[in-house]
């Protein structure tokens, strides 16, 4: 048995503990249910439909600043491309 950190309180925990004694953090990854991992996809999707509704906003009305809106496009298109690879998220 050895001693961890609590990513929360910073005091040791054994590192055979499913929660942190002192804070009560769970120390093991809590599963997604299937309901939500299903809301998140479809709002990582609503993002990245987002940012492909600013570029094309952007582009069809001819704005001086398109650069701003491909800049918010493509951060937006970025985040729920990366946050909907998460392993949890299957």
């Amino acid at each position: 048995m050895s001693l961890t950190f609590c990513p929360d309180c910073r005091r040791p925990v054994s590192d055979r503990a499913a929660a942190c004694p002192h804070c009560g953090r769970p120390l093991e990854p809590v599963p997604i249910a299937p309901e939500a991992r299903k809301r998140l996809r479809k709002r990582y999707q609503l993002l990245m439909l987002a940012g492909l509704l600013a570029i094309g906003t952007g582009v069809a009305l001819s704005i001086q600043d398109i650069e701003y809106l491909a800049l918010v496009g493509v951060g937006l298109i970025g985040f729920g491309v990366a946050r909907s690879g998460l392993k949890n998220l299957d």
